[in-house]
């Protein structure tokens, strides 16, 4: 559910331009961010079996690719810059 909060907060941070508005959408993805931190570590900390940790460090390897880009397109709608938020978001 926190992927879908993620989301739903980035795709209505882009397309707001009043930042009052922007910053309850920016206090979700926070949360959202910092409860999958948690909830990945915990699951980490539970693994026995290797297959589980080479799983892991895919999950981990993708949150690397995937959050510098997330922050990318923050900075975008909260500088009102929707266009250039959209391209990459599209990639």
């Amino acid at each position: 559910d926190n992927l879908n909060q993620t989301a739903r907060a980035v795709r209505n941070l882009v397309l707001l331009t009043d930042v009052e508005q922007m910053q309850p959408e920016k206090a979700t993805i926070d949360k959202a961010r910092a409860s999958n931190t948690e909830l990945l570590a915990k699951l980490a900390d539970s693994l026995t079996l290797e297959q589980g940790r080479k799983l892991m460090a895919e999950i981990n390897a993708a949150r690397a690719a995937y959050n510098p880009l997330l922050d990318q397109v923050i900075a975008l709608g909260l500088a009102n810059k929707a266009p250039e938020a959209t391209k990459v978001l599209l990639g």
